[in-house]
């Protein structure tokens, strides 16, 4: 008996299957209409937003926008299709030659959704793609300021660094490296699902899986600490300076004498974890990629999550004026720096019946 036969398909894919081409022309024509509709309201908030511009400045705020929005937008969609776009082909095409799924879980669900299956990737992967491009939009100014930013001619106590990326550049690194992040996480969520169901990622040893599959799960696991890698070493310990976890708000004991250090730590597990998972694309060989990527889970763990809260339990927290001293002078030698306070020449001025007794000010 077939697996057809054994296990009916479901009641919404048997019915898809069984719709004749006029009627899968007429669905086709109804989601355009809706695209369409979409993509008019879109346009018109664009024009009447054009319109407000116009009507209060005569500066090309407009322009300067759409265009600003328009190369984020293509810059996401281009990332999106890189990662996102490429796990849903590996998805449809490492799977298409595995003709028996490893279980009776995977066989009655291949029986039961059939093509659907792909359908269902696919729109998974549209709808995703969809809802990130709609918040895309959002963040031109942050690209405005990345894109057109310039240095300063100051560097930043404690955390070092030139001013100038602090302010223009890393509110855009942030937001683009917990971009990638979580789309890299979420395609390789993906990745594994859709190759495990297909049964091109077998995870029992004594059926190999597919290399295809099992060099693109490496590789999104790769690419995920390589962003990482970057995040601790070029926004992370940036952002420090925005620590708001003592009395203050700037980078304290804990944080310029532990999770600096611990960043570049981190950051060098990190990058052995990406040389360890490249080693097992090639060889084939994933004992050294589970020990490097064990190793930096660890690692990150300790020096970044459990080491910083114990300093500031045991240490910081008894005796917090004498341990933030020297922090709360940094912190302020770098805000002086930051809205250049030591450029402003300072006088005294008597006053006399409210006017000042000289014409010196």
């Amino acid at each position: 008996m077939s697996e057809s036969v054994k296990f009916p398909r479901f009641p919404v894919v048997a019915r898809l299957e069984q719709s004749s081409r006029r009627q899968r022309i007429l669905i086709a024509a109804i989601v355009s209409v809706v695209l369409f509709f979409l993509g008019l309201r879109n346009l018109a908030t664009i024009i009447v937003d054009r319109w407000w511009s116009d009507s209060v400045t005569d500066a090309p705020l407009w322009r300067v926008r759409i265009v600003a929005q328009t190369q984020l937008f293509l810059l996401a969609f281009a990332a999106i299709l890189a990662i996102l776009g490429t796990t849903v082909f590996f998805i449809w095409h490492t799977g298409r030659r595995v003709l028996a799924p490893n279980n009776r879980v995977m066989r009655w669900y291949h029986a039961r959704m059939g093509m659907a299956h792909h359908w269902l990737v696919a729109g998974i992967g549209i709808y995703v793609t969809w809802r990130a491009l709609a918040a895309v939009p959002n963040f031109w100014q942050q690209w405005i300021l990345f894109r057109d930013g310039f240095d300063l001619p100051n560097s930043v106590p404690g955390t070092g660094g030139n001013l100038g990326s602090y302010i223009f550049s890393l509110p855009f690194l942030n937001t683009t490296t917990s971009f990638l992040r979580q789309l890299t996480i979420f395609s390789f969520l993906l990745a594994l699902a859709g190759h495990s169901t297909s049964g091109s990622f077998r995870w029992s040893k004594s059926v190999p899986s597919r290399r295809a599959a099992s060099a693109h799960l490496l590789s999104l696991a790769g690419f995920f600490l390589l962003v990482q890698t970057f995040h601790y070493l070029f926004v992370q310990r940036h952002l420090q300076v925005l620590d708001s976890s003592g009395g203050f708000v700037g980078a304290g004991y804990t944080q310029t004498t532990f999770i600096l250090p611990g960043l570049w730590v981190t950051a060098i597990f990190a990058a052995l974890g990406v040389a360890s998972l490249i080693h097992a694309i090639v060889t084939r060989q994933t004992k050294l990629a589970t020990i490097g990527t064990a190793l930096w889970a660890v690692v990150h763990v300790i020096a970044l999550v459990a080491l910083p809260a114990i300093v500031n339990k045991a240490v910081v927290a008894p005796a917090e004026g004498d341990k933030q001293l020297t922090a709360i002078a940094e912190n302020l030698v770098a805000t002086r720096t930051a809205y250049g306070l030591d450029d402003i020449s300072e006088s005294e001025i008597s006053i006399s019946n409210g006017l000042p007794n000289t014409t010196d000010a």
